[in-house]
């Protein structure tokens, strides 16, 4: 029998901290979910959700993204599952292109396939997938500290 794993490993972080690095935010608190790795070809990416919880009635959230790859695309703008555009900030680091998109709480919701985004940019396109369980998961815990 197939087990099915939910991703319900989450951490909070306050004082603005975030993996042992500084968040743009000196404040409130954030649930961050596991850094999820797929590997393809020569290259990867990591990507994790976060939601910043200060404001328990009204959380805010983020898809950070990691791609590594032998080329950069250069992103300039990315696209949800319904052809909706996507605000984000773009750094180029050593390790490749980093990439913080908000999104809102129904565009995670409604990603039951997993949570699916385009991205476009001078070099080409790329489609990144996080698990549905993982969203489920990560939903969930968010859930769970924003009713307390």
């Amino acid at each position: 029998m197939k087990q099915q794993v939910k991703y319900y490993m989450a951490v909070i972080l306050s004082a603005g901290l975030f993996m042992g690095a500084a968040v743009a935010k000196d404040h409130g608190s954030w649930v961050v979910g596991p850094t999820f790795v797929y590997h393809q070809g020569i290259g990867h990416f990591q990507a994790e959700l976060r939601a910043d919880i200060s404001n328990a009635s009204k959380p805010s959230y983020q898809l950070h993204i990691t791609e590594m790859q032998s080329y950069w695309r250069f992103l300039d703008s990315a696209i949800d599952y319904q052809g909706n555009r996507l605000r984000f900030t773009s750094t180029d680091t050593a390790r490749g292109e980093d990439i913080v998109l908000r999104l809102s709480r129904d565009t995670i919701e409604k990603s039951s396939g997993g949570l699916k985004i385009n991205t476009y940019g001078k070099r080409g396109k790329k489609l990144f997938i996080l698990p549905s369980l993982y969203v489920e998961g990560f939903l969930t815990k968010v859930d769970n500290h924003t009713k307390n």
